[in-house]
């Protein structure tokens, strides 16, 4: 059996998060394996990835803003090139840390001028997404894309 990570796996096999299998996940011993999350930079390399608009590196930047002008392009985001985006692909859950997003972001988003991408799922996050953004429109705004996921 296969985990997000030797974490997580760690966590199924001793605490809540096991749903109520821990101990049958604990007699399966070394058969619980959590795989480490990780980049593998020989194909994720931004100066010859092909997934990407416009190809960077150390000695020479300029793709950089192009990848960023696709993507607000993309997403239909009210979003101003000139200024920092944030952005954030994760689950959307306590677990990750989401709220402590929600406990920051009010005051960051009243102290600095940046906008902010999201792309996850869970109802109750994004109810919370859609009140931060109808609070300060100027930084975030909401499209849909073909999964019909929030993206702020």
């Amino acid at each position: 059996m296969t985990t997000v990570s030797p974490t997580y796996a760690r966590e199924i096999c001793d605490g809540p998060l096991g749903m109520g299998m821990q101990a049958t996940l604990r007699a399966r011993g070394d058969r619980v394996v959590g795989i480490l999350n990780g980049v593998d930079y020989a194909d994720w390399d931004p100066r010859h990835d092909p997934h990407l608009t416009a190809h960077f590196g150390p000695g020479n930047l300029n793709g950089k803003r192009i990848n960023k002008e696709a993507l607000v392009a993309a997403g239909r985001l009210d979003v101003d090139i000139a200024k920092p985006l944030i952005g954030m692909v994760t689950r959307l859950t306590e677990q990750k840390g989401i709220d402590l997003l929600f406990d920051a972001l009010p005051a960051l988003l009243q102290e600095r001028d940046f906008g902010l991408a999201v792309l996850g799922s869970a109802i109750a996050v994004r109810c919370v997404l859609r009140g931060l953004a109808q609070r300060f429109p100027a930084a975030s705004r909401f499209a849909r894309d073909s999964m019909n996921r929030s993206l702020i």
